[in-house]
């Protein structure tokens, strides 16, 4: 066991070799961490490190556009439901 499982994992991740670990297949690890980012609301270029791999997954733009326009409904509509949950 590693001293550094962070660093270690972090590596991994930046191989892409870490979908292989995690059970998802390339396209679902690829979509997974960029849903991710966009719920961190993560600097753009966080972005353009997996374009590469998407194309080299066969995921298309819009596979790619459709998760982002998820990811957005779905904080809209949190932000949306937050004010009510704070009333008693």
């Amino acid at each position: 066991m590693s001293k550094r499982p962070t660093r270690d994992a972090f590596r991994w991740s930046t191989g892409w070799s870490m979908s292989a670990r995690s059970g998802l297949d390339e396209k679902t690890f690829i979509l997974t961490r960029l849903a991710a980012l966009a719920a961190m609301d993560a600097p753009a270029i966080s972005y353009l490190t997996h374009v590469d791999p998407a194309v080299k997954a066969d995921l298309t733009a819009e596979q790619l556009q459709d998760v982002l326009v998820a990811i957005a409904l779905a904080e809209a509509m949190a932000q949306a439901e937050a004010p009510s949950r704070s009333k008693p």
